[in-house]
């Protein structure tokens, strides 16, 4: 990943990175950034021990995978399942977070939301990775996401299947309530219910 290599070269204190979603990345990126320290999310319980276990195996001491189930949780004003944070250590901030995680066809705005979750612990120039941008949610998370936060977030790069944004500044968010992400998660409900949205929506 260029735009980690250009942080983790040039900073003299050592970045710390979240992955959201655990499996071979973590290991990769725990043998990629020895200096790093690195947390990665998991909500299931069995892939979080073969993946624990798999770090110690290779020796990674800088990374570790920590427990965090799926709740449904009130954001923003808004309800999402997405995952508890409650394990991840409160006094610090991060400089690269890769969202893989959680499973799209499980919780549709789960990746979305852990954003919304996460902004504040995000240091100024914090790289943003997202995954499977081929997937229309994925391509909606950034929409809103540009819509909550304007130009504190700015893309960098994006591939077919994976974006990069940057965090520019602090900034408070909207809440979902704004029509265009509000009428979105509606239209997404009712497709999934097989009802009709022309009452739902608001302008």
């Amino acid at each position: 990943m260029k735009y980690v290599n250009d942080l983790y070269g040039t900073r003299n204190c050592v970045i710390t990175i979240l992955e959201l979603g655990s499996g071979p990345s973590t290991i990769q990126l725990a043998e990629d950034y020895p200096k790093a320290n690195i947390y990665s999310l998991e909500n299931d319980t069995n892939i979080l021990s073969q993946n624990n276990n798999k770090l110690l195996q290779s020796e990674q001491e800088n990374a570790t995978v920590l427990y965090a189930p799926i709740k449904t949780k009130l954001i923003l004003g808004g309800v999402f399942q997405t995952y508890t944070l409650k394990n991840i250590p409160k006094d610090i901030s991060f400089d690269v977070i890769i969202i893989d995680g959680p499973v799209e066809r499980l919780y549709p705005f789960g990746r979305e939301a852990a954003l919304y979750q996460l902004f504040d612990r995000l240091s100024v120039g914090c790289i943003i990775g997202l995954d499977d941008c081929h997937r229309k949610s994925a391509k909606g998370a950034v929409k809103h996401w540009k819509v909550m936060y304007g130009d504190a977030i700015d893309i960098i790069e994006e591939t077919e299947s994976f974006i990069v944004l940057k965090k520019c500044h602090d900034s408070p968010p909207l809440s979902i309530f704004v029509p265009e992400i509000y009428n979105s998660y509606i239209s997404c409900f009712v497709s999934k219910v097989g009802l009709s949205d022309s009452n739902a929506t608001v302008r």
